[in-house]
């Protein structure tokens, strides 16, 4: 095993952690701290470069860079539209930050595959939670407590299948 291969094992089981520490604090908060956000993005953004042995000759491939702005602008967007529709905030700048860093570590190929995955489960938790309870519709949902682990989850199978 090469230190390209350690380093990449290592920092995904970093990011394992990081998913595990935003889901536990979302679930109870319905807040995901900058602390545990921030960081993964630039640390995605090298792992899609030449820093840790990616294919790119550059420090972090681009289309990564335009990803991790592009999630993060259109969540940013969705969230001032439901924001001026509806008055209520529906989508946390945690939320939106969240999505920068899925942009930064699976590129704009996979990031429609994170967000397929986080929305079905989202999705899911809301029709198991409903079977019991009839004002899910008036509950608060925390995303990024199925958007961590999908970025986590389509990396981790990018990795081993790509």
């Amino acid at each position: 095993m090469t230190i390209t291969e350690v380093l990449r094992v290592a920092i995904g089981f970093m990011g394992l952690a990081g998913a595990i520490a935003i889901v536990v604090y979302d679930w109870r908060a319905f807040r995901i701290p900058d602390f545990l956000s921030l960081p993964a993005i630039p640390v995605g953004l090298m792992l899609s470069g030449s820093l840790l042995g990616g294919a790119s000759a550059l420090v972090a491939d681009p289309w990564h860079v335009v990803a991790a702005i592009g999630a993060a602008g259109a969540l940013y967007l969705l969230r001032v539209w439901y924001d001026e529709t509806r008055g209520i905030e529906a989508i946390g700048l945690g939320d939106v930050k969240l999505a920068a860093v899925a942009g930064a570590w699976v590129g704009p190929t996979l990031l429609p595959h994170v967000f397929l995955v986080a929305s079905l489960s989202a999705l899911a938790y809301g029709a198991a939670v409903h079977a019991w309870r009839s004002d899910v519709l008036q509950c608060r949902i925390p995303f990024g407590v199925f958007l961590a682990p999908a970025i986590w989850g389509v990396w981790c199978l990018a990795d081993v299948y790509g």
